[in-house]
């Protein structure tokens, strides 16, 4: 059993380790495999993925990216490399 209250599943340790995984879309087949036969059979670790997977989503809606200008990125590539 699971040390997490509300998850009673025996694979909650393992589908945590794969859970970033599947977000960053770095996860085995196998793995996939895994996760998603499990989550299908699983409330509670389906809820844990859609919360994580929403949060992602909303950070990504937030989140401004700017672009730097070309001669500061030169710039730094220089002090990196020496």
């Amino acid at each position: 059993m699971s040390e997490y209250p509300d998850c009673r599943c025996n694979d909650f340790e393992k589908f945590l380790k794969i859970l970033n995984l599947m977000l960053d879309n770095e996860a085995s087949d196998d793995q996939e495999e895994f996760f998603n036969a499990h989550i299908e059979k699983c409330m509670v670790c389906f809820a844990h993925y859609n919360i994580e997977f929403q949060f992602r989503q909303l950070i990504k809606t937030k989140v401004n990216y700017k672009p730097i200008p070309e001669d500061l990125a030169q710039e730094i590539r220089l002090k990196i490399t020496g």
